[in-house]
């Protein structure tokens, strides 16, 4: 994806550090993911080096900030955008894991189908795997060209940030190999086990194209 600026067109970017407050809560202390490793006090290669090179998780808070750090994202837009879930063709979401996927999809009432999910067939990509259900949903021609896009994730830090923008794809899109998985939509839980202070975006933002000027939204300690 290529996101192109555009002083003239309308549109709208949100994006939050919740270090120092989380909606009307306090902000988090920890950065959620932890990684000792690397840097020049443990370079590559050193000895103990091979130990300390992995990824530590904070579980449950990583829960609790997914669910409330998608859920603020959906009243930042909504306060900005009104009715933007009917607005917008698709809306792409961080795919933490099929349950916290699931469990957003329902606590903000979204439509079956306006959120479709990838993580139960490709587990958790990290920020790969929102795009890849974009790039699957322009194959599938589930959205096209003149289509708005709603993208909305959380990540480490803790951050969360959310945009809604215009599909103008110019050339046509050519199957890559392997095919992306077939996805489920939120509203379709299979059964089994399951894989294992604020800084504003300020500018215009477009899909592939075509122009969107952002506009942000503050609110206790929202952008």
């Amino acid at each position: 994806m290529v996101f192109e600026r555009d002083e003239q067109s309308p549109g709208l970017s949100l994006y939050s550090r919740d270090s120092h407050s989380f909606g009307e809560q306090p902000g988090f202390l920890d950065p959620l993911v932890h990684y000792p490793g690397g840097g020049a006090d443990h370079p590559p290669g050193r000895p103990g080096s091979a130990e300390m090179s992995a990824f530590g998780l904070n579980g449950k808070a990583l829960a609790r900030y997914y669910a409330g750090g998608m859920m603020l994202n959906h009243q930042a837009l909504e306060r900005a955008l009104p009715g933007y879930v009917d607005a917008v063709r698709r809306i792409y979401t961080h795919q933490a894991g099929p349950e916290l996927v699931q469990d957003f999809a329902e606590l903000a009432g979204l439509p079956a189908g306006k959120a479709p999910t990838n993580v139960r067939q490709l587990g958790n990509l990290v920020s790969a795997a929102t795009p890849a259900l974009f790039y699957a949903d322009l194959l599938d021609k589930e959205i096209a060209n003149g289509d708005l896009a709603c993208f909305s994730v959380v990540g480490a830090g803790p951050e969360r940030g959310a945009f809604v923008a215009p599909v103008r794809i110019p050339n046509p899109l050519v199957r890559t190999e392997p095919p992306i998985p077939t996805r489920s939509t939120p509203a379709e839980r299979p059964p089994g086990p399951v894989p294992s202070g604020t800084t504003s975006l300020r500018g215009p933002l477009s899909l592939r194209g075509s122009p969107l000027k952002t506009s942000v939204s503050r609110d206790r300690g929202e952008a």
